[in-house]
């Protein structure tokens, strides 16, 4: 993904930390325990980052309540309910602060040598506020709109030729969304659309495959 490339540490400037880093697995199941796939990712640790090596960190994440007003919404309008997550979405914003690290684990890089971000990595301080700027530009530039109630939550609404309105409804969670629509086609679209800038997962209809994540979620929406 063109995340970093090899530099000599000498031409690090000497108020950067080189940071350490490490691998964490995770094992994905269904809402029912079935293993679906095994996971290893790469992380930063982050706690060794400057105060003022950092821009914005605050990013904005779907509420629990919205979660279940959309619910709610697509019950009483009849609305169809759907399901997708970006992959590796916090590596897709470029790293616009000066960030060097070594490999993970028992990988080493010859002396002398570290690795330069040039796109944020899972750890780092900023990431999640620069994944919330590219999916929120993305929306925006194609005809969504902010709610004022939400930070994470969009809503498009198309006039047709019939009279009648087609709209989409979107609130993400973290790198996982949540969609309500009264035209499939215009939510495929839309899918098609979003699928050229990022790689996603669909996971079709949100009543048939939830998965164990949300699941966890529906439950403390209901609950709480």
């Amino acid at each position: 993904m063109g995340t970093w490339p090899i530099v000599d540490t000498a031409d690090i400037p000497p108020d950067c930390n080189v940071m350490g880093t490490c691998f964490s697995y995770k094992v994905k199941s269904d809402c029912d325990g079935n293993v679906l796939e095994c996971r290893a990712r790469g992380n930063v640790n982050g706690t060794q980052q400057k105060p003022g090596s950092y821009g914005e960190t605050l990013a904005p994440t779907s509420k629990f309540s919205v979660i279940r007003t959309i619910c709610a919404l697509a019950a009483q309008e009849n609305l169809t309910l759907y399901q997708f997550d970006v992959k590796g979405a916090f590596l897709l914003a470029p790293c616009k602060e000066p960030v060097y690290m070594n490999l993970p684990g028992r990988y080493k890089l010859p002396p002398g040598k570290a690795l330069k971000c040039i796109k944020l990595l899972y750890g780092l301080k900023q990431s999640a506020f620069g994944w919330h700027e590219i999916i929120s530009g993305w929306l925006v530039d194609h005809g969504f709109e902010n709610l004022d109630s939400d930070g994470m939550t969009f809503k498009k609404e198309n006039k047709n030729k019939n009279g009648t309105t087609s709209k989409i409804l979107l609130t993400i969670h973290v790198d996982d969304a949540i969609v309500s629509t009264n035209d499939d086609d215009m939510y495929q679209r839309f899918l098609q659309e979003l699928g050229t800038e990022f790689e996603l997962s669909p996971s079709g209809s949100f009543h048939g495959s939830w998965d164990a994540k949300w699941s966890k979620i529906w439950r403390r929406v209901r609950y709480d």
